[in-house]
């Protein structure tokens, strides 16, 4: 059986490890934690995938899986080789004992795997391929970056080329040449050319500048010889 089968039921995050771990309980009608997650397994596979797995196996596995999640420190990312390895040992002398079946055993491993590194189910998935998808989009902007700073410095490097060089001002790369420098200046010139006009404006209006005639009404009146 597809550990994928299991895997999309199972999320680490709700389990928990070490001090954060929820074992819950199977018998309960509101399981939480590993309980609640292995009943999850069983009754969306139980016409299929899961037809096999009975109650005892469930409890089972609730009480090798749940050994070792809590043995792991709290926050850990999931079963490390090692426990995993212990698990499918006691799996398989329980298989010996006709505890549980070789089918069930592939089950448990399934299981297993999608709870270790890495493999912690559809939530741990979804939270790897966001990153993914983030680490992506970080290069290709800092790739965007790059090639910006390329062309600029690609696009200066020809520019100060043409301008230190001298050509035939009718020739083709000549006129290239006029055309950047003249493209390079516009923005100063354009400056330039709106300053002198202002500065026209004022001596213009200087020079034309003429005071007005005294009203004769209100102007003094002459000094008068009074001897």
């Amino acid at each position: 059986m597809s550990a994928d089968k299991f895997s999309d039921k199972i999320s680490l995050g709700k389990i928990g490890t070490g001090r954060g771990f929820t074992a819950g309980s199977l018998s309960s009608n509101r399981p939480a934690g590993l309980a609640k997650t292995l009943r999850g397994i069983k009754q969306a596979g139980k016409h299929s995938y899961a037809a096999n797995l009975s109650k005892k196996d469930m409890e089972v596995f609730h009480g090798l899986i749940g050994k070792e999640l809590k043995n792991l420190s709290a926050g850990s990312s999931g079963l490390s080789y090692q426990a995993r390895h212990r698990i499918m040992m006691q799996a398989e002398r329980l298989r010996l004992q006709g505890v549980i079946s070789a089918e069930d055993k592939k089950d448990l491993r399934n299981i297993v795997t999608a709870l270790g590194p890495g493999g912690g189910g559809a939530a741990a998935k979804a939270a790897i391929e966001k990153k993914q998808a983030a680490l992506e989009a970080q290069r290709q902007k800092i790739v965007r970056a790059g090639i910006k700073y390329d062309v600029a410095q690609e696009m200066a490097a020809e520019d100060e080329g043409l301008n230190a060089m001298k050509y035939d001002p009718k020739s083709a790369l000549g006129k290239m040449a006029s055309r950047l420098e003249e493209e390079r200046q516009a923005p100063a010139k354009k400056l330039a050319e709106k300053k002198a006009a202002l500065d026209k404006q004022v001596s213009d209006a200087r020079t034309n500048f003429k005071p007005p005639k005294s009203d004769s009404a209100f102007a003094e009146p002459p000094d008068l010889d009074i001897g």
